[in-house]
């Protein structure tokens, strides 16, 4: 694949990974901003804040877990464990630092923590989606062995999957989940949205599930060195949790909801 689109300068360079978590972005952000709960409850200057400091709290959280779950590729070499462009960001671990950064900017800011966790709800696997392919191309993330025809196999020196070996495109795989993921919430939000907080706990649910059952095609699963541990990865430990939590969170909400029918858009 192509995870360098074009050399500027020496260590300088766009890196297909950074273009599409970059082109994620935006597409999330038009379409957040288009929607009736941001017109209602945010400024511009609020989306912006929101958005950047999701961002940051994102890419941090992602590479924490992900350098974490590989740590015996990392541990000697402080370079590639900051060469973030290059790939390699945890989506569970990016969820898990925006649960712990959301909060507390929205109480900053004043705002409800609900319904715009909702609005996050809708469209952040949207932008998974997107993101994902920065992956592809990139080639971390990648898949375990495979015969299939759909199968994909890595010549480029520079991606980070194994070359010369056909390989589950995994990535792709989490691409299309999160698309359809995105449009089952975007369908609920309009039809079937009851209470705050159904969605964002219905994306953690769904996204929990997306992540669990991938892994097993993974050619990058960490099982960890505890015979315990061993009979999932880690990372499917940490989705199994997220699941439980926010599945009890769903069912609550969907046993407490409001009178009237609420409209996000």
């Amino acid at each position: 694949m192509f995870p360098v689109i074009l050399h500027i300068y020496g260590p300088f360079a766009i890196y297909s990974y950074s273009v599409a978590i970059a082109t994620g972005l935006i597409v999330m952000a038009y379409f957040a901003s288009k929607s009736k709960i941001a017109k209602k409850y945010l400024t511009f200057d609020q989306i912006m804040s929101l958005l950047s400091g999701s961002v940051i709290s994102a890419i941090a959280g992602g590479r924490v877990l992900h350098v974490i779950s590989e740590w015996d590729g990392y541990k000697h070499n402080l370079i590639d464990t900051l060469s973030i462009w290059n790939g390699g960001l945890s989506s569970l671990g990016a969820v898990i630092a925006m649960v712990i950064y959301f909060p507390i900017a929205l109480r900053k800011l004043n705002l409800p923590l609900l319904p715009v966790a909702d609005l996050a709800g809708i469209y952040v696997p949207l932008f998974q989606s997107i993101a994902r392919f920065g992956c592809f191309f990139a080639g971390c993330c990648y898949g375990s062995e495979t015969s299939l025809f759909c199968g994909i196999t890595y010549s480029n020196p520079e991606c980070s999957a194994p070359l010369y070996v056909k390989l589950h495109p995994t990535q792709i795989y989490s691409s299309i989940s999160f698309f359809l993921i995105f449009l089952v919430i975007y369908y609920i939000s309009k039809n079937y949205y009851k209470s705050p907080g159904q969605l964002i706990f219905t994306y953690l649910t769904l996204m929990s599930v997306e992540r669990f059952f991938i892994d097993f095609l993974r050619g990058d699963r960490n099982l960890g060195k505890n015979i315990f541990l061993q009979i999932l990865s880690i990372d499917q430990w940490v989705a199994l949790l997220i699941f439980i939590v926010s599945f009890i969170a769903l069912i609550y909400t969907i046993w407490k909801p409001k009178d009237e029918h609420l409209q996000l858009h």
